[in-house]
């Protein structure tokens, strides 16, 4: 979701990766109201972060993006994401490749 800036404008922000000392890599979008700026950082995050996935399984993916996250997690929040995707997630979406969902 876009914030609102002092001078009027909306700011989308994503985060891309990590750099090698673990800091996280992140990519801003400026835009005239919050919708644009939302969009374009949709846009690229589907060209660009995803796209770069396309082969891979929901399933792994998954495992991959709670590992980039888990600082940002509790212990507990990051078990209950897992069960979750294993009983609820994975057993119907989870072999289908980024690009089939």
């Amino acid at each position: 979701m876009a914030t609102k800036r002092k001078d009027g404008r909306y700011m989308a922000r994503i985060t891309v990766g990590k750099d090698e000392q673990g800091n996280y890599l992140k990519k801003f979008f400026l835009a005239d109201t919050n919708e644009e700026a939302d969009k374009q950082a949709e846009e690229y995050y589907k060209n660009y972060v995803v796209g770069t996935h396309k082969h891979i399984s929901f399933r792994d993916y998954s495992k991959q993006y709670l590992e980039f996250r888990t600082s940002e997690l509790t212990a507990r929040t990051k078990k209950f994401y897992q069960d979750n995707l294993r009983l609820h997630v994975f057993p119907y979406i989870g072999h289908l490749e980024l690009d089939q969902i």
